[in-house]
């Protein structure tokens, strides 16, 4: 999967004691305070993380693990949490759970609301088919914090695919921060009762949770791919239950602990921040040891800085303490409701290079978070209490402006794993409908997966271009497709299934071509034919070079010609070029993928020739070698297997011409 590390939940702790709120509305014994209180290292640490964030979507290229910088927001709120429900059970004898739930409501909803209702209008003034086309679905799950639930589902490497990034992908994080905000009190309370007949109980329930949420992440890590451990509370739950653990342990154990530790943590602090900052400009999500206990890990350093921070003396509390970096962490969380989308339409809409997107972006970020804080946060957070009317009122005013806002936007296309295919194809009906009234040009059509969709979208587009010599009309492209769909497919990112869009994919091809009946018909796959392939539901898992896989593919590749033959005169089958699959924005991955050996797409190539062989009319056009031989292919394929819409584009001034030739020049 693409990924552009996703963005955390960079709030500072709403109840956290100190600066801007107490724990329990205010009250807090001398004890409570003297032992904890409020620590601006902690604020520090947030401005840090938030600001590593920043870095990693701003494009600068400095790091790639901006991943790492969520798992510290994460396991901090797991240290805060727990803390705090202990300091409340401490001093009361009991944890209020109405109470606590209130406090978050009255600290996240009302900044959050208006930041999903502002970022639905920006979308529909400034947002691309596919962000208008999804924002309704979207802008709901992160209302309902279900966004990462929502992400897993839809897949939502496709708008990246597609340049084309959800302005609201970043509440995935926070989705996951308020479903552990609604279980994890329930957890400690239940674990606190057992705590008068077990001394044990809470290292035990934490414990538990934490082996069980590693054991999930190591198992879907064998089968699964990286979106569904990614964006998974199941799996990210680890990061804040070690959180969780460790306060627990320095809360009821701090005297025995501190003995121990404190003089380590003077230099052992300083130095595995330096360490999270290596990780951080280093680490790549899809590197599956983060789902094998690296995240566990990571957490384990973070909460060995957290204890540092929260110290009273020493060189990393006081630095972290510096007044322009607790600013930062103090508004934090409105920084991190309107940053994503702002970088995201910096990186779309403007020619920006790294450097002044970072700085832009980052000025943007603070100035409205500083205003969200005074003019929205604040004034509900500490009011001691809010007057009846204004309880109802306020709560019920926010839901109907960011509902509202939603209710305005086009509803989402029926089938979300086909997003980007849906909106993108609306373009390209648009165009295709303003084709050549007098027919002077032979029309094409393309056939095939996401990469064939990438560059119909190209065609499309050239075709109304001066000198243009081919119209484009409607094919039948479908992301995630196999020319051998249905079937099983391991990428290096988990075992998954053809989309059931793609079954009968013959049949459909053809019936596609019968409505358009395009002069040339043009079939494109390969990205996925590389993968490792079962064919049989109990069968051995193959790659290209295996005689029965071969064998598979260019039957279905000549199926799907002959099929074509029957409604146009002409087929052509397009070569494909190298991949690199795991590529960020035209960078290759640290450990290049099995997909990408060059033996495997030569394999490919050599079955497309072969397959082309059945009929005169079936040309073979090696669009493979023509963009493998372009010096800038990383940057006309960002993700290393399909063509940005503006390299489509380029790509069609090649591929037009060449088709058009297809078209004139008859049998070969």
């Amino acid at each position: 999967m693409r990924r552009r590390a996703a963005p955390g939940d960079s709030a500072p702790h709403p109840d956290a004691p100190g600066r801007g709120g107490a724990a329990d509305d205010g009250a807090a014994t001398a004890g409570w305070t003297e032992h904890f209180g409020y620590r601006p290292g902690l604020d520090g640490l947030r401005a840090l993380a938030l600001l590593a964030i920043f870095v990693v979507h701003a494009d600068v290229g400095m790091a790639s693990g901006g991943f790492l910088a969520v798992s510290t927001f994460f396991t901090l709120s797991g240290f805060l949490i727990t803390s705090l429900l202990l300091g409340e059970r401490a001093r009361r004898g009991r944890v209020d759970l109405r109470a606590f739930w209130v406090r978050r409501a009255r600290r996240l909803l009302p900044a959050s609301m208006v930041a999903i209702a502002g970022i639905v209008v920006a979308t529909i003034a400034i947002g691309d088919a596919v962000q208008v086309g999804r924002i309704r679905a979207d802008a709901a799950s992160a209302l309902a914090y279900v966004a990462n639930w929502r992400f897993i589902l839809v897949g939502d490497e496709y708008g990246a695919r597609f340049e084309s990034e959800s302005p609201l992908l970043h509440f995935w994080s926070l989705a996951i921060e308020e479903q552990f905000y609604l279980v994890f009190p329930l957890v400690m309370v239940g674990a606190l009762a057992l705590l008068r007949r077990w001394r044990w109980a809470v290292v035990a329930v934490l414990g538990g949770l934490l082996v069980a949420s590693q054991l999930q992440s190591v198992l879907l890590s064998r089968h699964a791919s990286v979106d569904r451990m990614y964006f998974g509370t199941d799996v990210r739950a680890s990061e804040l239950l070690v959180g969780a653990l460790v306060a627990w342990v320095w809360t009821t154990q701090r005297a025995r602990v501190a003995r121990v530790v404190v003089g380590p943590l003077r230099w052992l602090g300083p130095a595995l921040l330096v360490v999270m900052g290596l990780l951080i400009s280093t680490a790549e999500a899809d590197d599956l040891i983060w789902y094998r206990g690296g995240l566990v890990l990571y957490a384990v350093i973070t909460c060995v800085v957290v204890l540092a921070a929260i110290q009273p003396h020493g060189l990393l509390p006081r630095a972290l303490s510096w007044t322009p970096l607790v600013w930062i962490g103090v508004t934090s969380y409105g920084a991190y409701l309107v940053h994503w989308p702002i970088f995201v339409w910096l990186r779309s809409e403007t020619a920006m290079g790294g450097g002044a997107r970072l700085l832009v972006g980052t000025l943007a970020s603070l100035s409205l978070a500083s205003l969200s804080y005074l003019l929205v946060e604040q004034p509900v957070r500490v009011a001691p209490r809010l007057p009846r009317p204004a309880l109802v009122a306020v709560p019920v005013l926010l839901v109907v402006i960011s509902l509202g806002a939603v209710a305005v936007v086009p509803e989402d296309p029926a089938n979300a794993r086909e997003v980007a295919l849906a909106d993108r194809g609306a373009l390209l009906a648009e165009e295709i409908e303003e084709g050549p009234a007098d027919g002077s040009r032979p029309t094409v059509a393309m056939f095939g997966d996401s990469s064939a969709l990438s560059t119909a979208l190209g065609l499309a587009t050239w075709d109304g271009q001066p000198g243009a010599t081919l119209a484009a009309t409607e094919g039948w492209t479908k992301l995630g497709c196999s020319v051998l769909s249905p079937v099983t497919l391991d990428n290096g990112g988990g075992t998954i299934r053809t989309p059931s869009t793609c079954d009968g994919l013959v049949g459909k091809v053809q019936r596609a071509a019968q409505a358009s009946q395009p002069d040339v018909a043009v079939v494109q796959f390969g990205p996925w034919e590389v993968s490792e392939i079962r064919l049989e539901d109990d069968g051995p898992f193959r790659t290209l070079g295996d005689p029965v896989l071969d064998a598979a593919v260019q039957d279905r590749l000549e199926e799907t010609a002959a099929a074509l033959l029957e409604v146009s005169p002409h087929v052509a089958l397009l070569t494909s070029p190298r991949l690199d699959p795991g590529a960020r924005d035209g960078r290759s991955p640290t450990e290049p993928r099995d997909e990408a050996d060059p033996a495997r797409i030569a394999r490919f190539n050599e079955l497309v020739r072969e397959a082309a062989e059945i009929d005169p009319r079936v040309e073979v056009v090696d669009f493979g070698a023509y963009l493998d031989a372009r010096p800038d292919l990383p940057s006309l394929r960002p993700d290393g297997v399909h063509l940005s819409w503006d390299g489509a584009i380029d790509a069609s001034s090649w591929l037009g011409p060449a088709l058009t030739e297809v078209a004139t020049e008859g049998p070969r």
